[in-house]
C-alpha cells in the first residue's frame, strides 16, 4: 500500500502502470504550501488567486491538462 497526493499517484502509475492500481475513494485533504518572507505582500495576493482558481475549477482543469495518465499504456 502507498499513499500519495492523487496527482502524484497518477504520475507514479504512468511510469509503473503494471502491477499497481489506483483504488478509491480518494479524499482531498490539503491545499498548497508556499513560503514567503514575513510581512510579504505576496502572501495575500497568492492565497486569493489560488482560492479563486480553485473555486472556478481551474486547478482541476490544469491537472487534467498536464496529467500524464492519458498517455499511459492501458493495463489489461
Amino acid at each position: 500500500a502507498a499513499f500519495f497526493v492523487t496527482f502524484h499517484a497518477k504520475v507514479f502509475l504512468t511510469k509503473y502502470c503494471r502491477g499497481y492500481t489506483l483504488a478509491g475513494p480518494t479524499y482531498n485533504f490539503g491545499g498548497f504550501g508556499f513560503a514567503f518572507r514575513k510581512g510579504s505582500v505576496l502572501s495575500t495576493d497568492i492565497s486569493q488567486a489560488i482560492l479563486k482558481a480553485t473555486e472556478k475549477g481551474e486547478i482541476e482543469g490544469l491537472e487534467h491538462e498536464i496529467s500524464p495518465v492519458a498517455s499511459a499504456p492501458h493495463q489489461q
